[in-house]
Protein backbone atom coordinates (compact mmCIF):
# COMPACT_ATOMS: atom_id res chain seq x y z
CA UNK A 1 0.00 0.00 0.00
CA UNK A 2 2.79 2.42 0.91
CA UNK A 3 4.52 1.78 -2.42
CA UNK A 4 1.26 2.57 -4.24
CA UNK A 5 0.87 5.83 -2.32
CA UNK A 6 4.45 6.88 -3.06
CA UNK A 7 3.98 6.10 -6.75
CA UNK A 8 0.66 8.00 -6.80
CA UNK A 9 2.22 11.00 -5.04
CA UNK A 10 5.13 11.03 -7.49
CA UNK A 11 2.72 10.95 -10.46
CA UNK A 12 0.69 13.81 -8.95
CA UNK A 13 3.80 15.90 -8.36
CA UNK A 14 4.91 15.31 -11.94
CA UNK A 15 1.50 16.37 -13.24
CA UNK A 16 1.56 19.50 -11.09
CA UNK A 17 5.07 20.30 -12.29
CA UNK A 18 3.92 20.15 -15.89
CA UNK A 19 0.85 22.31 -15.17
CA UNK A 20 2.63 24.95 -13.07
CA UNK A 21 5.96 25.10 -14.90
CA UNK A 22 5.21 28.44 -16.54
CA UNK A 23 2.83 29.79 -13.91
CA UNK A 24 5.03 29.51 -10.82
CA UNK A 25 8.43 28.78 -12.41
CA UNK A 26 8.47 25.45 -10.59
CA UNK A 27 10.79 23.16 -12.47
CA UNK A 28 10.86 19.83 -10.64
CA UNK A 29 8.65 17.72 -8.36
CA UNK A 30 10.95 18.78 -5.50
CA UNK A 31 10.15 22.44 -6.27
CA UNK A 32 6.45 21.61 -6.11
CA UNK A 33 6.83 19.72 -2.82
CA UNK A 34 8.82 22.58 -1.31
CA UNK A 35 6.28 25.17 -2.45
CA UNK A 36 3.41 23.02 -1.13
CA UNK A 37 5.12 22.63 2.25
CA UNK A 38 5.77 26.35 2.67
CA UNK A 39 2.32 27.33 1.40
CA UNK A 40 0.68 24.93 3.86
CA UNK A 41 2.71 26.36 6.75
CA UNK A 42 1.74 29.91 5.77
CA UNK A 43 -1.97 29.06 5.42
CA UNK A 44 -2.07 27.16 8.71
CA UNK A 45 -0.36 30.01 10.58
CA UNK A 46 -2.77 32.55 9.06
CA UNK A 47 -5.80 30.46 10.07
CA UNK A 48 -4.51 29.99 13.63
CA UNK A 49 -3.77 33.72 13.92
CA UNK A 50 -7.28 34.55 12.67
CA UNK A 51 -8.92 32.37 15.33
CA UNK A 52 -6.69 33.45 18.21
CA UNK A 53 -7.11 37.17 17.41
CA UNK A 54 -10.87 36.66 17.78
CA UNK A 55 -10.61 35.12 21.23
CA UNK A 56 -10.61 31.41 20.43
CA UNK A 57 -8.63 29.32 22.89
CA UNK A 58 -5.22 28.64 21.28
CA UNK A 59 -5.28 24.95 22.27
CA UNK A 60 -8.67 24.54 20.59
CA UNK A 61 -7.40 26.34 17.48
CA UNK A 62 -4.50 23.88 17.29
CA UNK A 63 -6.92 20.98 17.84
CA UNK A 64 -8.82 22.03 14.70
CA UNK A 65 -5.69 21.47 12.61
CA UNK A 66 -4.91 17.93 13.76
CA UNK A 67 -5.19 15.09 11.30
CA UNK A 68 -8.12 12.76 11.90
CA UNK A 69 -9.22 9.76 9.84
CA UNK A 70 -12.85 10.86 10.31
CA UNK A 71 -14.57 14.26 10.44
CA UNK A 72 -14.42 15.88 13.88
CA UNK A 73 -17.54 17.54 15.22
CA UNK A 74 -16.80 19.35 18.50
CA UNK A 75 -19.64 19.37 20.99
CA UNK A 76 -21.52 22.54 21.89
CA UNK A 77 -19.81 22.52 25.29
CA UNK A 78 -16.37 22.37 23.62
CA UNK A 79 -17.29 25.26 21.29
CA UNK A 80 -18.52 27.38 24.21
CA UNK A 81 -15.44 26.58 26.33
CA UNK A 82 -13.14 27.51 23.43
CA UNK A 83 -14.81 30.88 22.96
CA UNK A 84 -16.36 30.16 19.58
CA UNK A 85 -19.97 30.19 20.72
CA UNK A 86 -20.82 33.13 22.93
CA UNK A 87 -23.96 34.67 24.40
Amino acid sequence: MQQFLCHYLFRCLNALTNQWREYENLLTPCDIASWLYHDTLHETAAQLEFMIERGVDPLFAIETKKYRPVIWFPSRAELEAAGILRD
